[in-house]
């Protein structure tokens, strides 16, 4: 059995995987952008399909509510009543809200709520949370090291499977005390790009520059600081790379400089990858793009002789995003930005990023904290926590949804990875 969903909509990604992993694995989860789904879809809907659940059993294909029986089956029947519970809390949420597709609309709701009052009465049930605790079976991080050749040039790199770094629990807590506001934001460019691999899919890029101003306390006293940060959003089909080059500090402080980025693709399996660039010499902003594309090209290669084929092929797309992004922020990005720190996440699954985080041998640059409130682990409107630690210390609020606890720069995340109930 097949369950195919919108991987771009959290609460639909957070629950498909939920229905997965309390299927004990009966049933499979693919995204709507997966190669491997369209030929599936065209066969019973030829005039294209919309955003919505889709269970594939048998020889047939049922849409979303029509769907539902035939999870039931392998869910048991307490999980069957979650089921039918979270089911009914994310068609309200689309229904009012605007996205892909959906107009915020009083009349959308009511008209739900009347077409399906049977699922209102399981309102008190929910599916247990497989983000609670790293998967048992199946996760796994991998870490891609990459350095500067200074004599010949080019890339020297390092990828590895690091189970060392899977925790047992998670890393995330509450922070210290402080504020971060946005006092102002710019849009820089926000275009359509097609073409841009072999699919011709169409892809979105907005690039901001934002001033944020930010307090911490210091000993008891409330230090102010400016940061000011470039913020590149890409939306391609099957992958959202969000990258942020920043540069700031608290009054009195050395201004510091930090590139940092996440990235989020359809491949629905339990794992979190790092790139950090090791940089000897000083180099701009827009130069570490090439390095990160190194790096992900031998994570590629070493998904692929795990057998992960499909996240190298994922890979492999993310990396021609990476070179389009270069191109374009080297006529925006100030070339004075010269960065101390750097990290890049690649994960389908941000909820278990609180599960895992990089070995102490790989350095990505010293704190330079400017006390946002909390650790990033951002409340999810999906039901699950982001666990996107500040591990440069510097939070903003997303430019996409306004998380709970904003976060971007020195998170290692870059955006706030679909936490649009907020």
């Amino acid at each position: 059995m097949l369950l195919v969903y919108d991987h771009k909509c959290p609460l639909c990604r957070n629950l498909a995987y939920k229905i997965h992993f309390n299927a004990g694995g009966k049933i499979d989860i693919k995204a709507l952008s997966d190669p491997d789904v369209v030929p599936i879809l065209q066969k019973f809907y030829p005039n294209g399909w919309t955003h919505d659940f889709y269970v594939v059993h048998d020889g047939v294909c049922r849409k979303g509510l029509r769907g539902l029986p035939k999870l039931l089956r392998s869910l048991g029947l307490k999980n069957s009543a979650a089921l039918l519970s979270e089911y009914s809390r994310y068609k309200l949420a689309r229904a009012a809200s605007a996205g892909n597709g959906f107009q915020q609309s009083r009349r959308n709701v009511l008209k739900f709520t009347a077409a399906s009052p049977l699922l209102f009465g399981f309102s008190k049930f929910s599916l247990p949370d497989p983000f609670q605790s790293p998967p048992q079976n199946g996760f796994s991080v991998h870490v891609a090291q990459v350095q500067q050749r200074e004599e010949y040039g080019g890339w020297t790199t390092t990828a590895w499977r690091c189970d060392e770094c899977v925790l047992s629990s998670p890393r995330f807590g509450q922070g210290g005390t402080g504020t971060t506001t946005l006092a102002n934001e710019v849009t820089l460019l926000d275009t359509t790009l097609s073409g841009g691999d072999e699919n011709h899919n169409q892809s979105t890029l907005r690039v901001l520059r934002r001033t944020l101003e930010s307090s911490a306390v210091r000993d008891g006293v409330s230090v102010p600081g400016v940061v000011e940060v470039y913020t590149s959003l890409l939306n391609h089909p099957r992958y959202n790379i969000t990258l942020n080059i920043s540069r700031g500090g608290l009054t009195g402080k050395p201004l510091e400089t930090a590139i940092t980025g996440m990235i989020g693709h359809d491949v629905p399996l339990p794992n979190v990858d790092y790139v950090v660039f090791e940089n000897s010499y000083k180099l701009y902003a827009t130069d570490y793009l090439p390095a990160f594309d190194q790096g992900l090209q031998n994570l590629k290669k070493l998904h692929f002789q795990e057998g992960s084929h499909a996240l190298g092929q994922v890979y492999e797309e993310i990396g021609n995003g990476l070179r389009i992004l270069k191109v374009k922020l080297e006529q925006i990005v100030p070339e004075t930005l010269v960065p101390q720190h750097d990290k890049l996440v690649i994960t389908s699954l941000p909820e278990l990023m609180k599960f895992a985080e990089l070995p102490p041998t790989v350095k990505v640059g010293e704190l330079f904290a400017l006390g946002c409130g909390c650790s990033c682990s951002c409340c999810c409107g999906a039901g699950g926590c982001c666990g996107c630690g500040c591990s440069l210390g510097v939070c903003i609020p997303s430019p996409i949804c306004g998380c709970c606890c904003g976060f971007g720069v020195g998170c290692g995340c870059g955006c706030c990875c679909g936490c649009d109930l907020c």
